[in-house]
């Protein structure tokens, strides 16, 4: 099953498998349609753009950091 949303301005990746789902955030797995890599995929469900901001900041401060998530877009 793919899931995939036309709003969606990261038309490198296709979201394929819902993982989890909260108040804050949709995620799921998903893949990379250029590179063929499998990756997760985020979406916040916030209109908050110092939240969104503070969580971006976050993952570009632990960018070298082994098991965390590399931020792409």
């Amino acid at each position: 099953m793919f899931i995939e949303d036309a709003s969606n301005s990261c038309t490198n990746y296709v979201a394929e498998e819902l993982i989890a789902k909260g108040g804050a955030s949709v995620v799921y797995r998903g893949t990379n349609k250029d590179t063929g890599e499998k990756i997760i995929i985020k979406e916040l469900k916030t209109s908050n753009l110092n939240k969104l901001m503070r969580e971006v900041n976050i993952l570009m401060l632990c960018k070298n950091i082994p098991r965390v998530i590399k931020l792409l877009d």
